[in-house]
């Protein structure tokens, strides 16, 4: 059974996920995080700059294969949001620091932090509001775990870009709900008045410079997530006893806000859930591919969605995702179908209405459960718009009874069709319910009931020449599931009336429902 969240399930996957190198581009020619994650010309007051005395080194360690990325520089003034400047001085209790320290692979991909705070910015800020010299800031201005890093070998100006969590200080004010982005220039020194070479496009090389940069509040990246399941009772909504799809594909494409082109595919975990993680803010479609083995079910919507719509099956198209957005909801149903009506699926209306029948309905799990699961499903033959057919809150006993003397007893009325064909219906319903491990347990299987993890709902019969009571003009699909047959005959019921009387389309159900129960063999 299924019916684990998609926080809860995003979250697991993060705690037991295992720390490893994860690459994010497949080779070091023309990467460029400044186009990638929008950090570059992004930099906006406020902004605080380091100077180009700064240096920067990184240290290779061919054992472990790993490398350290040590920056260190001075702040050296800050931009306030409304464009006007403020020195960056010491700060008499931090003095005046700039440290970004994190590990690489050697294909330059994020390994991990160090110990204690990847980023490292100490000092005081000091503004001239009325011109008057005022300390806006003093002490640890900003703390943050690195996240993700872009790089460019350009020559003698190498690039070098990161995205941060700010995790704390004084500063923290200005971060609310965005990271810290990094715009970082190396500058190459001068040959023999540092120990190692500047950058050149190997993170298996020790290389050193001198280091100039900004760090500035960015829009926090957003990301795309959904559920692929299996819809049993075809509404498009995630039930409990409904299941997972796992190994799905889909596919996100689209357009950034920079005019990039995205293209991504990932696959549903064993929970059904996917994720695109990292999008800027853009224009998307998510398109399924069909899982094999079930047919198409319904898109819907879910709680979380920023909007989108869907026009073609297995689609959601025109998705408007602005920045820092977790947008959840894109989910997509689908429908196993089963093979025809097999010995042990049903049973006629006579069991249900004697002892082993109505000892069965008595002895399901949960009060009111299978009284609550009909008139959920099947609002108009046994719910809320049943009238007096309403079964809202019965117990299990009755319910058992309501069939025992109300359908199994009815009489035929004149012009009304088969006395017994609301027994029929029943019949059915009830075998559906049993029959299916998630909403029955295994009580049936004691009864002689064939129990499965989906039951007699996705069973098939060819309605053809009964077509009238269950299929609008012009469908031609005649081989429906037997969960699609209720939910037909409901449709067709005006106050707990079966098809409000009409004798013709009474009977045709009647000889369906009467073939389903009779296939069973109990």
């Amino acid at each position: 059974m299924w019916n684990k969240g998609i926080e809860e399930s995003r979250r697991d996957a993060r705690i037991n996920a295992p720390v490893t190198a994860v690459p994010r581009f497949e080779s070091l020619e023309g990467r460029v995080l400044l186009s990638l994650l929008g950090v570059g010309e992004e930099i906006a007051p406020p902004a605080l700059q380091y100077d180009q005395n700064g240096t920067l080194t990184y240290t290779y360690n061919a054992e472990t294969q790993e490398g350290a990325f040590d920056a260190d520089a001075a702040p050296t003034f800050f931009i306030l949001a409304d464009g006007s400047p403020a020195l960056a001085l010491p700060s008499p209790t931090h003095g005046l620091t700039f440290q970004l320290k994190f590990t690489l692979d050697g294909d330059g991909n994020i390994v991990g932090g160090v110990e204690g705070d990847d980023l490292y910015v100490t000092g005081q800020i000091i503004g001239f509001p009325g011109g008057v010299p005022t300390v806006l800031y003093d002490g640890v201005l900003l703390t943050g775990e690195i996240d993700m890093f872009g790089f460019l070998e350009n020559g003698t100006n190498d690039q070098f870009d990161a995205r941060i969590t700010p995790t704390g200080g004084v500063m923290m004010d200005l971060f609310d709900g965005k990271d810290i982005g990094l715009d970082m220039t190396s500058y190459t020194p001068p040959a023999g008045t540092v120990p190692y070479p500047g950058f050149a496009d190997d993170f298996t090389v020790n290389f050193s410079g001198g280091t100039q940069g900004v760090i500035a509040p960015i829009a926090k990246l957003s990301s795309l997530s959904g559920v692929v399941f299996q819809d049993f009772n075809n509404d498009g909504e995630i039930d409990a006893n409904e299941h997972a799809i796992e190994n799905a594909t889909l596919t996100l494409t689209g357009l950034n806000d920079r005019g990039e082109t995205v293209d991504d595919t990932q696959q549903t975990d064993a929970w059904g859930l996917y994720l695109f993680e990292n999008l800027r803010p853009g224009t998307y479609t998510i398109t399924e591919t069909q899982p094999a083995g079930y047919e198409d079910g319904l898109e819907v919507l879910g709680y979380g969605n920023v909007g989108g719509t869907t026009p073609v099956n297995d689609t959601y198209v025109g998705i408007p995702l602005p920045g820092s957005v977790n947008a959840t909801g894109y989910n997509f149903a689908e429908l196993l179908i089963g093979g025809e009506v097999t010995s042990g699926q049903t049973a006629t209306i006579g069991f249900w209405q004697n002892r082993n029948g109505q000892e069965l309905l008595n002895a399901l799990p949960g009060e009111t459960n299978l009284s609550t699961w009909l008139a959920t499903e099947f609002p108009n033959m046994y719910g809320a718009s049943a009238g007096a057919s309403n079964l809202t809150g019965m117990s299990n006993a009755l319910v058992a009874s309501y069939y025992r003397d109300t359908l199994f007893k009815a009489k035929k009325q004149k012009g009304s069709g088969p006395a017994k064909v609301g027994a029929q219906v029943m019949a059915t319903a009830f075998a559906v319910y049993v029959t299916n491990r998630g909403l029955a347990g295994d009580t049936a299987a004691d009864y002689g009931f064939l129990v499965s993890d989906n039951g007699l709902g996705i069973a098939t019969f060819d309605v053809a020449e009964y077509s009238d009571a269950f299929l609008e003009e012009g469908e031609t699909n005649t081989i429906l599931t037997i969960l699609r047959i209720l939910q037909e005959t409901n449709e067709r019921t005006v106050d707990g009336v079966l098809y409000d009387l009409d004798a013709i389309l009474r009977t045709l159900a009647n000889e369906v429902y009467s073939m389903i129960n009779e296939a069973g063999d109990i």
